[in-house]
């Protein structure tokens, strides 16, 4: 049986309700926000997840012997079980939080790339990519150097080979 899933049509109006800052105006318009590879605005529900953080749980997580310790991390590892259920991962152990996409591409370059790139490995990374997906790549020379490619279109793509270790892409 192979039904057909109609998707829901895509309110603006009130994905826009849901981030409190977009309710200004800026120079006689309605803020619209595109800088999200810097900041990216919070819906209500994540402001309220904080306030609430703040003002019951504040302590330092796996640090501490105490009540506000253990709710912390309690709801810190409950966070990271649902997000490992939410992207199919096989173990929750396996989810790694960072402070950013910076943090994390650097996180996965210093780690699986200096023990998985060769000299001569090449990287695909498209034209429009942010520098924090470029400077990585230039972490390794001159000892496990790969070559940074850049693409500007997808039909690009093609130059994946052998010698093609990973791919740098913005959705």
């Amino acid at each position: 049986m192979n039904e057909q899933v109609k998707p829901l049509p895509f309110d603006a109006e009130r994905v826009r309700a849901d981030f409190p800052i977009l309710d200004q105006e800026v120079n006689g318009h309605p803020l619209v926000y595109l800088d999200n590879a810097a900041t990216t605005q919070k819906p209500r529900t994540v402001i309220q997840a904080l306030v609430d953080y703040y003002e019951q749980d504040n302590s330092n997580v796996h640090r501490g012997a105490h009540a506000l310790a253990d709710r912390a991390t309690q709801k810190f590892e409950a966070a990271r079980v649902k997000v490992a259920e939410f992207i199919n991962a096989p173990e929750a152990r396996q989810v790694i939080w960072t402070r950013g996409t910076t943090e994390g591409i650097n996180l996965v370059a210093s780690s699986w790339g200096r023990t998985n790139f060769k000299a001569g490995d090449r990287v695909l990374v498209s034209a429009m990519e942010h520098h924090s997906n470029i400077g990585p790549g230039r972490w390794w020379r001159p000892r496990r150097a790969p070559r940074l490619r850049r693409f500007r279109s997808m039909w690009m793509a093609c130059w994946i080979s052998p010698r093609c270790r990973t791919c740098l892409m913005s959705a």
